[in-house]
């Protein structure tokens, strides 16, 4: 890729006259009583979907009832009015991007023009993977921010690459029955470790569940994923970590208790390994940064 965040070697990336340019990317945790109002336009096209909790939208004259998995994109006009169930608050994935052409010169109207925008709305059809792209495109927009214009534009890259994903899965659904069942099976894996990180998983006893040996367990799982099992294991950990530490009192040790690790000071580097610090760190940029 080049410092503009362009695939140099991406067949599909070359056949568009255009590429997206993000202008801001969050990974958010919803609040008992918070609502998103966008009932006036926005300048930039806006792609959002729910990681976890539940809740409602109102957009226009239509009403969805939000799931993991739901997905929206948003192209700037439309009005929408969202709240979250407070007993299962809402966790948004999202990002705010402009269209260019090959010369930098944004293309307001290139989605239009172009045939590009998808629908507005879809339940997708492979949630954890089309999750982890997305957090990579809100961590490469995080280091640009922090890096400053001279950063490797990672997170254009990667939103991109989403831009395509959507686009696959928008698309009818074309795969023989036995890769299906793989999704099926592997996504199933997928959502009980996100739901239960703390639990100790193994990849014999992942590859028992879902019904394949270990070897074809774990290749199948990194096709479909992006990662290993035993990596995507650790994400989830670290993603529940960041939360208890922002959204509860407990202690270091007593978040690395919950999660499963046996010793405080292995979860205390493998933190830093995954973040670039440690959660004490973690907790007081994070809280500091909130008030």
């Amino acid at each position: 890729m080049d410092k503009r965040g362009n695939f140099l070697h991406n067949s599909d990336m070359e056949k568009r006259e255009y590429v997206a340019r993000v202008k801001d990317a969050h990974r958010e945790r919803w609040k008992p009583g918070e609502i998103s109002d966008t009932r006036e336009p926005q300048p930039h096209y806006c792609l959002w979907t729910v990681e976890k909790g539940s809740g409602d939208l109102q957009e226009d004259d239509m009403r969805y009832r939000l799931r993991p998995g739901d997905c929206f994109f948003q192209r700037g006009m439309e009005s929408q009015f969202a709240t979250t169930d407070p007993e299962d608050l809402l966790t948004i994935l999202w990002a705010t991007f402009t269209l260019h052409d090959r010369n930098e010169e944004e293309l307001p109207g290139a989605g239009e023009e172009h045939g590009f925008l998808p629908r507005r709305h879809r339940r997708l059809r492979e949630p954890v993977f089309f999750f982890n792209l997305f957090r990579r495109v809100i961590e490469g927009a995080a280091v640009e921010r922090l890096a400053g214009p001279e950063a490797p534009r990672l997170g254009d890259t990667w939103m991109n690459v989403l831009l395509l994903e959507l686009d696959r899965q928008d698309r009818p659904l074309e795969r023989a029955s036995l890769e299906i069942g793989h999704y099926t099976r592997v996504n199933r894996i997928c959502r009980q470790i996100q739901l239960e990180p703390e639990k100790p998983y193994s990849i014999a006893g992942m590859a028992r569940k879902a019904g394949y040996s270990s070897d074809h367990f774990s290749r199948v799982f990194r096709k479909l994923v992006g990662v290993g099992p035993r990596e995507f294991v650790v994400q989830a950990r670290i993603e529940e970590a960041k939360r208890l530490l922002l959204d509860t009192g407990l202690a270091v040790g007593q978040v690395a208790d919950r999660l499963g690790y046996s010793s405080v000071y292995f979860f205390s580097r493998q933190f830093r390994q995954k973040t670039g610090m440690t959660p004490t760190e973690h907790r007081r940029r994070n809280v500091a940064g909130s008030r």
